[in-house]
């Protein structure tokens, strides 16, 4: 976490910041519209069983979708949070080390529809599912998890995915405080 954010975290505790009714609306649209960008993942790719979630490329090119929105939600709420509102401050927080990524993301993108993996044929599928005593749907989805990943993992450089833990984990940390901005709960 920032020390920024540590900043703001510490004054939502101690009380020395009690968000607005504007800013809280202003988080809380930020995360309903980032629930709606979850839901709708790109590029069109087999399902990954749960718990697992989207794939690495659908994971990036959400976080550059969710960059882009933050933007365009912060710059519509300008004249109700200005620039130095805590909650605007928190929205920047969140999306900054997502920032980067987008090179990245159009990358893996256009790569995956430029030349995405060989999925299994129906006669894999089968023998698959013969030799493991599994149905036909699982075998599909095992074959093609793994189809999907080996293609993932030729095109992803292993620095860059640490790097995405680490925007995760940073993520993870300043979304807290947001929520608890939004919701009001400072722990008292």
């Amino acid at each position: 976490m920032t020390d920024t954010v540590e900043a703001i975290e510490a004054a939502l505790r101690q009380r020395e910041w009690v968000p607005t009714g504007n800013e809280q609306d202003l988080g809380g649209e930020f995360l309903l519209r980032r629930g709606e960008l979850q839901k709708h993942p790109r590029p069109a790719m087999p399902v990954r069983p749960e718990p697992w979630g989207p794939w690495t490329t659908q994971y990036l090119a959400w976080l550059t979708d969710l960059v882009g929105m933050a933007d365009a939600l912060i710059d519509q709420w300008r004249s109700r949070c200005p620039s130095g509102s805590p909650m605007v401050t928190l929205l920047r927080a969140y999306v900054a080390p997502a920032r980067p990524f987008g090179p990245l993301a159009h990358h893996m993108e256009r790569a995956w529809l430029a030349d995405p993996p060989v999925l299994p044929t129906p006669d894999e599928v089968m023998h698959h599912a013969e030799r493991h005593g599994c149905s036909r749907a699982e075998a599909e989805r095992t074959l093609g998890d793994r189809a999907v990943k080996a293609w993932e993992d030729g095109c992803l450089p292993v620095a860059a995915r640490r790097q995405i833990d680490d925007v995760t984990r940073s993520m993870i940390n300043t979304g807290s405080v947001l929520a608890t901005a939004v919701i009001g709960d400072a722990g008292h």
